[in-house]
């Protein structure tokens, strides 16, 4: 309640085990900042975010102890094109308007960050660390294959395997002698699996 007798606000409240108030939040922001002070403690320690929706409050955790970073695991803007004038992604538009608030921000690619850096976003907190993979005990130097490509992902709106194999479709209707091996489990696995391509009448297909 933000004033006695209208309705408004919000309290959260946690009890012990025996049903006793022992403390109280009026946001989920200020509730998240005291749990984590619980874990951390005065503990140095690095505090990793990969979550957009957490990072747009997170970055106001500050504490002299924790090393606070944030992870950017895709697109930061809205439009499609990756034109500069597009809006920010509404997702994200939190934390990048505070990337200043953070001890560092990591992009998994040095083109995401070189476009961060060209929107003057960067304050000197900027670096790039790509995903990481185990050793497969390929050969790094044999030539590869252009046709052919692998798409690794939850099977999840998202992660819009749907608009990958689209694309592969429509690129080997027009030709092109193109392959993609899609890897991963999820909820659109069924429905991706009804409207995969398969053409054997030509070289390329695209399977899950």
């Amino acid at each position: 309640m933000k004033k006695r007798g209208r309705r408004g606000g919000r309290r959260i409240t946690l009890f012990d085990r025996d049903q006793k108030a022992i403390a109280q939040w009026s946001t989920a922001r200020d509730f998240y900042h005291a749990w984590l002070d619980v874990v951390i403690g005065t503990k140095p320690s690095y505090l990793i975010c990969d979550s957009a929706f957490v990072g747009n409050f997170i970055h106001e955790y500050r504490r002299d102890n924790v090393i606070l970073s944030q992870v950017v695991h895709s697109h930061h803007l809205a439009g499609a094109d990756g034109a500069e004038s597009s809006e920010f992604a509404e997702d994200k538009f939190g934390f990048l308007t505070r990337i200043d608030g953070f001890d560092l921000v990591v992009t998994l690619t040095d083109r995401q960050r070189m476009d961060l850096e060209r929107l003057r976003l960067s304050a000197g907190n900027l670096r790039t660390v790509s995903n990481l993979t185990e050793d497969l005990n390929g050969d790094p130097d044999k030539p590869r294959v252009r046709g052919q490509g692998a798409m690794i992902a939850r099977l999840v709106p998202q992660k819009r395997v749907g608009d990958a194999i689209t694309a592969i479709a429509t690129a080997v209707g027009e030709g092109a002698e193109v392959t993609l091996d899609v890897y991963g489990e999820g909820e659109d696995r069924t429905e991706l699996g009804r409207v995969s391509f398969i053409d054997h009448s030509r070289t390329g297909t695209v399977e899950t």
